[in-house]
């Protein structure tokens, strides 16, 4: 078939047109910010820190201290005695007090009669028997401390002397010193459980534990941490064969994302207060982190099927990139249609706290984009188009939210950072705090309230 020239030069023109229509562009993209910056959110809250230490612990110390010869006692020229450790003392508790029974052997000497005249004797003895100790706890300046009495002696055998030919018993000769035995005994009971019982290396310890930076999300770089800033007690008490003091953990709570906090605690800033009461409520901040590829997945399903512009002047976005440059979220849209090529746009990311979603304010089209636009395709400049093109950016946040929750809340249930720490708790609510960026994504910190507390149990007294 052949074609007259006028027609074939009407065919070239229309193809000619058709390809000017469809223009390449390439403006130049903004450059990623590399800079790693760290995003953090701080708030100030009060973590309940029990610790509980068995009485078997105290028990082991102080058999471990306490052997032999415990007192001596010269001050009488007539009664002499010593008294001896001769089993294990073991603990109990009863009614809220420590109850301690205490295996001892006296051994003494009694000197009788008229010394003048030259008419005296000495007998020695020696008894055994069990005396039983009555102990209230309390804890002063993170020591445990104890004020004891004896309630009962009882004597395997009551052995006699011959004195002046009668059988005298030996318990009734040194009756006038057991109130200063029964006072040396209990004094020294609350010694040896003071010198064993100073739990503030141990709470140090597990606060410094529990005070390391934890990464939440190795993806998102997401760390918490606490910085103590003073720590309250209140009363110890006996319960269930324990004591129990519970503590109150003054410290700033921080969430953060990028570079891995610093361990910056520092026993020596810390001060130690005695309350009456600690509550158990807490306030921490946690972070939702939505990363740049994942936003941009979620909006380029937004664009799928969606037409822009008028006309003969209609583009589709194909693909959607978000990242971070200088303190602004860079946009990238893939386009084919009447534009081929990219366009690339700027906005700051908003949390609409209603729809739990994350939107874009002051969308623009980047300098370099604009600049070409107008000279090649202003109708893409016009408001409207920009307009539909910021309703199918925003994307839902819940998802993000929802996982950021349960992270947090597998640290609340019995982890232990280290042998005997445990952190148990929940979160109550989650309210919307504030929203930031960097290089990794978009992050909305939401404030927590809740539960927690830090049990430290069974420090080895050593």
């Amino acid at each position: 078939m052949r074609y007259s020239i006028p027609i074939l030069v009407m065919v070239l023109l229309i193809i000619v047109v058709g390809c000017k229509s469809q223009k390449n562009i390439k403006p130049i993209a903004p450059p990623e910010t590399k800079n790693k910056t760290m995003l953090f959110s701080t708030t100030t809250s009060l973590l309940s820190v029990p610790i509980t230490v068995q009485l078997n612990e105290i028990e082991r110390q102080l058999n471990n201290g306490l052997s032999g010869l415990i007192y001596e006692d010269n001050t009488d020229d007539d009664l002499k005695y010593k008294i001896w450790k001769t089993g294990a003392i073991t603990f109990n508790e009863k009614n809220g007090k420590i109850i301690s029974s205490f295996p001892l052997k006296i051994d003494g000497s009694y000197k009788y009669g008229v010394s003048a005249l030259g008419l005296s004797d000495t007998k020695k003895f020696s008894m055994n028997g069990v005396v039983e100790i009555e102990s209230d706890t309390q804890l002063v300046n993170f020591k445990l401390t104890t004020r004891s009495h004896i309630t009962s002696i009882k004597w395997k055998e009551s052995p006699t002397i011959e004195l002046f030919g009668k059988s005298v018993a030996i318990t009734y000769l040194i009756n006038p010193a057991l109130y200063f035995m029964k006072q040396k005994i209990s004094s020294t009971i609350d010694e040896k459980i003071t010198g064993y019982g100073d739990l503030k290396p141990y709470v140090i310890e597990g606060i410094k534990t529990i005070c390391k930076p934890i990464l939440l999300n190795e993806a998102y770089e997401s760390w918490f941490y606490m910085t103590p800033i003073e720590i309250y007690s209140t009363t110890a008490r006996a319960k269930n064969n324990s004591i129990h003091i519970n503590l109150g953990l003054k410290c700033t709570v921080n969430t953060s994302i990028g570079i891995q906090p610093k361990d910056n605690f520092n026993a020596n800033k810390l001060s130690f207060k005695a309350v009456k009461n600690i509550p158990t409520d807490f306030n921490i901040n946690l972070a939702a982190v939505s990363t740049y590829e994942s936003a941009g997945k979620v909006i380029t399903q937004n664009f799928k099927g969606e037409e822009f512009g008028s006309g003969n002047k209609k583009i589709i976005i194909n693909n959607v990139a978000l990242w971070e440059n200088n303190n602004k979220i860079v946009i990238e849209l893939s386009v084919e249609g009447s534009m081929n090529g990219k366009i690339f746009l700027t906005a700051t990311p908003i949390f609409d706290k209603e729809s739990e979603e994350i939107r874009f304010e002051d969308l623009a089209y980047e300098l370099s984009t604009k600049n070409i636009l107008l000279k090649s395709a202003n109708w893409l400049v016009k408001g409207l188009v920009l307009n539909k093109i910021k309703e199918n950016c925003s994307y839902s946040l819940k998802t993000n939210l929802k996982e950021g929750k349960e992270t947090f809340d597998t640290y609340l249930n019995n982890y232990s950072p280290s042998e005997g720490v445990y952190i148990n708790g929940q979160t109550h609510s989650l309210t919307f705090e504030k929203l930031e960026f960097n290089q990794i994504g978009i992050v909305a910190f939401m404030n927590a309230k809740g539960e927690m507390k830090v049990t430290i149990e069974n420090p080895k007294l050593d």
